[in-house]
């Protein structure tokens, strides 16, 4: 076997690893404070009760909060949560309005 296919095998092989690592591993749970502008444009991972639903449109937006603050949760689609519910969000931090946000990219009810 060339040398040439041999690097095409580990540069594959690598490709494929690291996305399936990607896909695996998820942001360590934190608390809704300690979000801050440190972490914009990095994904986080949060839990709390949603104490307000809006939907215009093609988009959901949520107020998350947890036991140390509150944030306001975006997604760019119709899902189907309720006020009340407890949900664990992945996201990447953003801004809106000089206000901090999380670009939900995964809900999930627990």
């Amino acid at each position: 076997m060339s040398l040439l296919k041999i690097s095409l095998l580990f540069a594959l092989v690598g490709t494929v690893l690291l996305l399936f690592l990607s896909i695996q591993i998820e942001p360590k749970l934190i608390d809704i404070k300690d979000i801050d502008m440190k972490e914009y444009d990095s994904f986080v991972k949060i839990q709390g009760n949603i104490f307000s639903v809006r939907q215009p449109g093609n988009i959901t937006i949520m107020m998350l909060r947890d036991d140390t603050d509150e944030i306001e949760v975006i997604t760019y689609e119709k899902i189907n949560v309720t006020k009340g519910s407890f949900v664990e969000v992945i996201g990447k931090v953003g801004e809106y309005d000089y206000n901090l946000q999380v670009e939900a990219s995964k809900i999930k009810n627990l």
